[in-house]
């Protein structure tokens, strides 16, 4: 569930140039950030990333539940193992590190 956010926001953000605008705007306090950093810009050039961070959330999300709700053991063993974590931890810091 929480990778549909980013994945959602991201695509919303591609898809025309009024729903980020409308996006952005909707947000509180971000008049305020707008006099630092062009918020529009910086949610247009960062989409790609946002729909690659959510689209890898959903995807480990749910081979968890299904090996959860399905006792399948290589899905939890993949979910669990420090490899999808590092892989996770290394999109989320590229997509940081733009900010």
């Amino acid at each position: 569930m929480l990778g549909l956010v980013p994945l959602i926001f991201g695509v919303v953000a591609l898809a025309s140039d009024d729903a980020r605008a409308t996006l952005v705007s909707s947000i509180p306090g971000t008049s305020e950030i707008e006099q630092i950093v062009n918020l529009d810009e910086l949610i247009k050039n960062s989409a790609i990333k946002l729909i690659i961070l959510g689209v890898v959330l959903v995807v480990v999300g749910s081979l968890g539940c299904c090996g959860a709700c399905c006792k399948i053991k290589w899905m939890l063993c993949l979910v669990s193992s420090r490899c999808v974590v590092t892989v996770a931890v290394a999109i989320a810091r590229t997509f940081l590190s733009e900010l």
